[in-house]
This record gives C-alpha cells, structure tokens and sequence, in this order.
C-alpha cells in the first residue's frame, strides 16, 4: 500500500491537479489499496486511471470504478460531476502518470538492477531469449520478460502476457520480484508502443543496454506513420544510461537515426553479419561459411582458426545471436572470443524456425514471421538454401491492426512460394475474406498467374490441406501465430490453439494414412 500524498509528489505541473481538494494543503492523504486501469478489478481503497483502451474509453466506466470502491480517479479532463469521499486526479497523460505511480508503488525497481531493452520490429524475443541464455550460459543469472517467455528470478516459461511489453503495473510488479530474487540483470522485450509517447509503459526505466534488432514498417494502426513507428523505437536510445550501451547491426536502415539518440558517452557496438568476401569494417563481425537447414558455420573476425556452427536453420537468426553475443560480453566484461562457444548451443525460441519431423519426405517450419520484411528475409534465405525446392506458405494478418503491411506481405510470399493458403491469424471483428483481399492485393497479376492461392480461413483446414498438399523435396510454411495459444474471433472470443501440436497431429494423420495405403 502508498499513500496518496507520496504518490502525489510526483506531480508534474499546473497540467496535473487533484480535484476537488488541493493536496498540497495536507488535507486530503489516505493509503490506496493498489492501481488498476480495469474498472472490473476494482476494490474499496484502490486507484483506477481512466485512459483509452483500443476499443473504449476507460472515462465510461468511472462509475462502475467508484461502485466497487476506487477512491482515486485519474482521468485526462474533469469530469461532469463528482463522488463524495473521491478524490479526482486530473492529467493531460493519465497513461504515463500510471507509469510513474506503478515505479513509485514498488519502490522502483529497476534502480537496483541492470536493464537491457530489446527492440526491433523483427527478431526481438530470439535476441532477448539468446541473450538470457548466454548470460545463464556464465552462470550469471538474468530476469527475462518478453512475447514468449518470462523469468523472474523463481522459474523460466511462458510469458503470460498476451502483450510483448504489458502494462506498467505488471512491468513493476515482474522487476519488484525479480530484484527479491535476488537478480541483478533483467531483459526486457520492449515494443514500440510501449515506448510511445502516447502509452510509455516503461517511463521512469532507465537502460544499461539497448539492442535494436531490423526495423520495417509495422503497426501503423497505431502510430500512423513510419516515421512515428520508428520516433517510439528511437525513446529506448533516448533513455540508455550515460555510462551503457548500444548494440546494432550496421544494416539497420535507421542506424544513424538510433545513433543521434544515444547519449554522447554511451558505448556504441555494431555488428556485422556477412561472408569472408566481404570487406565491411564492424567491431563485430561474423562471416557466414555455408548454411543449410540444420543451421549455418560461421567465422568470427578477429578468432582466426575457430569455426563455429549456429544449430538453427535459418541465417536471420544468426544476426539476433551476434547481437546477443556482443551484448553478453558489454555486459560481463568478457571476451567475444570466450562467450562465443555459447553460441553452438543455442536452443531455438518457441515459434521461431521451428522444424517439426517427418518422414513424409518434406520440411516442415513453424515461424512467427508476420511483416513483409521478415517473409521477405526468410522465404529468400530458404530459396538460397534450397533453390530446387517449391515453398509452400499457409498465413494470414491480424485483424484490426496494421492493414498497410497486407499487401506487401503478399506480394513477398508470391513472389518467393509457389503454392500460398491465406488463413485466419487473428481475424478479430474483420470479416477474414476482406483481410484475404487485402493480402492478394499486393500480388501483381504476373505472378498470381503462376501461383496456387487458396482461401481456407479455418487454419486447421488450411494446415490439413497444405501438408497434403506437399511432396517430397518441399518445404511448408506455416506463419504468424508461431508460439501463440489462441486465435482472436469476434467480440474478443478466443479459440484455443496450438500451431505445433495441430501440425504434428495432422502429419500423424498422413503418415498413418500413407503407411497403410502400402499394406
């Protein structure tokens, strides 16, 4: 519990005022139950902030909020009319005030540890969840919260956040139970809306490390613009701590912007991944050797005579495993040269290139790719791997979110696969042949000619169908819901779901099919 008058002083300005009674005359000061932006999850002593969700307006249900017992209102305009015994706290940014009272509720946490934050449109959990891996590797223990997993300190599993970066309450809560545990360094998974302007879920963290994965375009339902999208990415280099880091790749296509941001003492790392030809001059560089489905040897620049092998199939995760490498080593203080040896045994991350055994003769992959960039980057690694070999791609797009990057995602998987199954990802309140219609409008009329797209929107019809589908030498995609436990329908209805076990049951189901037909 806090008190008010403690949670007040941090108050920015004439734009924040408490209603109807000025705190600073010390008559009002009482102790809150707890906070809470859910007006259903209210209880007698609480403090409820009334901000807009996706789809209401939080001010709607202040009302129910007071009913169940909230004593504190923070809401962005005052309202209409008050409740006795209520007091009302007026902001112009009730969402970053949430922020900064959740820190302050849990006698901010993060001050007591290393935070590394971890963004990117593609390729940050991977990055998050080889960087832990590295750390525990040393023996060095590491929170990690990010899309797929969490650990605070007690146990390592699966996130059980449907958000990448959840709301400020439960990032303060996870950080206040990761330093109980005794844990010095926490990873946090930290997403562009999280680090809005509009939303700064993570106001008052500061950073000892910040590792910027690839930046596309990506949720721009939300922020509006690229420039925006990449705006809020660039507040995590804004807020690394003057004596921490900054880890990228020299490919990054907003690398100089990520740069201005940083402070002037923090230490700069890029990292560059390539081949023995290639000339870039990088502090961190790994030459590619070969690559093949089961993964890909490398050379690091600088260790002559160790060639490594990176056990996961698909090279882009190679970048995500450098970034972590060079991070581990800023943050330890050793060698590339000593932590790299982790590398060969990097266990992939749930729903990313993940390949589920078969003996029908073809290669199956589970992955959470979901933007044209990261269509574009895995279907072209896949096509130099196995030039001969016909892709076959089942996916769809979120509902109600980002519909600029429908077309391109289309136009990269016909450009690359020669059979596609639109799907339904997480269709939500839009009809799903209208997101199919959006997918196919990026398919220029050249290439749709010679290619098979079929419409199925139950996925596991899809999956049935595409695994039938395949023949010996050809590898299946299956993409965007990759580790996900649920596909979202109207009205928030939640079909549960499981992309690997529904697979795996549909191949046991033609293999006992194919092994009976040979009797």
């Amino acid at each position: 519990m806090r008190r008010l008058a403690e949670l007040c002083s941090l108050l920015a300005g004439p734009a924040d005022r408490l209603l109807p009674t000025d705190i600073e005359a010390g008559s009002v000061d009482y102790e809150l139950s707890t906070l809470t932006y859910d007006s259903r999850t209210c209880r007698d002593g609480c403090a409820f902030f009334a901000f807009d969700g996706i789809h209401t307006d939080g001010q709607r249900y202040i009302d129910q909020a007071i009913e169940l017992g909230a004593r504190l209102v923070v809401c962005p305009s005052e309202p209409a009319t008050v409740t006795d015994g209520v007091q009302y706290l007026v902001t112009s940014h009730p969402r970053r005030m949430f922020a900064r009272f959740s820190e302050a509720w849990f006698d901010h946490p993060s001050k007591a540890m290393r935070i590394v934050g971890v963004t990117g449109t593609d390729g940050k959990s991977s990055t998050c969840d080889f960087l832990w891996q590295m750390l525990e590797s040393r023996g060095i223990r590491a929170g990690l919260l990010g899309t797929v997993a969490m650990d605070d300190g007690s146990t390592h599993g699966p996130s059980p956040y449907r958000q990448s970066t959840p709301e400020a309450f439960e990032i303060q809560a996870f950080l206040d139970r990761c330093r109980r545990n005794g844990l010095k360094t926490v990873i946090l998974e930290t997403t562009s809306h999280a680090l809005s302007e509009q939303y700064d879920r993570l106001a008052g963290i500061e950073y000892a490390c910040a590792v910027y994965t690839t930046i596309s375009s990506e949720h721009l339902e939300f922020h509006k613009t690229l420039d925006a999208y990449v705006e809020a990415k660039l507040n995590l280099a804004r807020r690394i701590a003057d004596d921490g880091c900054l880890v990228l790749c020299d490919d990054n296509p907003y690398a100089a912007r990520i740069l201005g941001a940083a402070p002037e003492h923090a230490t700069v790392v890029t990292c560059h991944i390539g081949s023995e030809e290639d000339q870039a001059q990088t502090a961190i560089r790994a030459d590619i050797l070969d690559k093949t489905l089961e993964g890909c040897s490398f050379v690091l620049r600088g260790t002559p005579g160790r060639i490594y092998r990176f056990p996961i199939g698909s090279p882009v995760f190679l970048s995500n495993a450098i970034e972590a490498l060079t991070a581990a080593s800023l943050l330890t203080g050793e060698p590339i040269e000593t932590l790299a040896p982790a590398i060969e045994d990097i266990r992939p991350v749930p729903g990313r290139f993940n390949m589920i055994p078969n003996t029908l003769g073809f290669t199956v992959i589970v992955d959470f790719a979901h933007t044209a960039d990261a269509f574009s980057r895995l279907m072209g690694e896949l096509h130099a791997m196995a030039p001969s070999a016909r892709l076959i791609a089942v996916f769809g797009a979120a509902g109600e979110r980002d519909t600029s990057k429908r077309a391109p995602m289309g136009r990269q998987a016909a450009t690359w696969c020669s059979v596609i199954y639109l799907t339904d990802e997480d269709p939500r309140n839009e009809p799903s042949q209208a997101i199919f219609d959006d997918l196919e409008a990026g398919i220029p009329a050249s290439l749709a000619s010679r290619r098979e797209i079929h419409r199925i929107a139950d996925r596991r019809q899809a999956i049935a169908d595409a695994l039938s589908e395949a023949r010996e030498g050809d590898i299946v995609l299956f993409l965007g819901k990759g580790h996900e436990r649920s596909i979202e329908y109207e009205n928030g209805r939640k079909l549960p779901w499981d992309e690997t076990q529904t697979i795996a049951q549909e191949l046991a189901r033609l293999t006992a099919c194919k092994e009976n037909c040979q009797l």
